[in-house]
């Protein structure tokens, strides 16, 4: 189980250490489930994740928003909207000077830098 036998995924081409490691792989980031509540095809590894965010009422989840009422199961996203409602942009590129308000468009700007980001993406397609 712990062989190095190099197994290269035919769907994203990642490469992958062995075929235990290239299964699971595919499990998790390739076999999609349609939503039973939607219908939207999910990755079978972050289907509770995706039900609990987006199908759960605002008044249900664990954090709501002070001045719009918009709920939050998880803490990072909670903090980052306030930051939109404070403009506040505490993530900032180490490329460049850009700031941001949410970790998750940080991230995507900083992958431009690299060569990964949407627009690069597109260019290759």
């Amino acid at each position: 189980m712990h062989e190095i036998n190099k197994q290269r995924c035919p769907h994203c081409d990642e490469v992958l250490q062995n075929p235990y490691g290239l299964k699971g792989h595919i499990k998790t980031v390739h076999e999609k489930l349609p939503c039973v509540h939607c219908g939207e095809l999910i990755p079978v590894s972050v289907m509770n994740e995706h039900i609990r965010a987006q199908h759960t009422s605002n008044k249900d989840k664990r954090h709501k928003c002070d001045v719009c009422g918009k709920g939050f199961n998880d803490m990072g996203p909670f903090k980052d909207h306030k930051n939109i409602h404070t403009g506040e942009k505490p993530y900032k590129c180490k490329y460049c000077s850009a700031c941001f308000a949410s970790r998750g468009n940080h991230r995507q700007h900083e992958k431009t830098h690299i060569g990964q980001g949407r627009k690069h993406n597109k260019q290759m397609n």
